[in-house]
C-alpha cells in the first residue's frame, strides 16, 4: 500500500512539472506549479511524510 501512494505521488509531481514547464514555455504563471511539482517528488521521498514502519506498529 505504500508504494502504490508513493507512486502516486511521484506520477502527480510529474505531471506538475510538466505543466509548470508548459506555463513557463507559455510565458503564464508558473512558479506555483514548479513548487508543487517539488514538493510531490519530496514528499514521495520522505519517510517522515509518508509514515515511516507504520506497518509494524511505528517501531
Amino acid at each position: 500500500m505504500a508504494a502504490t501512494r508513493t507512486n502516486g505521488l511521484r506520477v502527480i509531481g510529474v505531471i506538475f512539472l510538466l505543466l509548470g514547464l508548459f506555463k513557463f514555455l507559455n510565458g503564464t504563471a508558473w512558479v506555483v506549479w514548479i513548487i508543487l511539482g517539488a514538493l510531490a517528488m519530496a514528499a514521495s521521498k520522505s519517510d517522515a511524510l509518508t509514515g515511516a514502519n507504520r506497518d509494524n506498529g511505528g517501531q
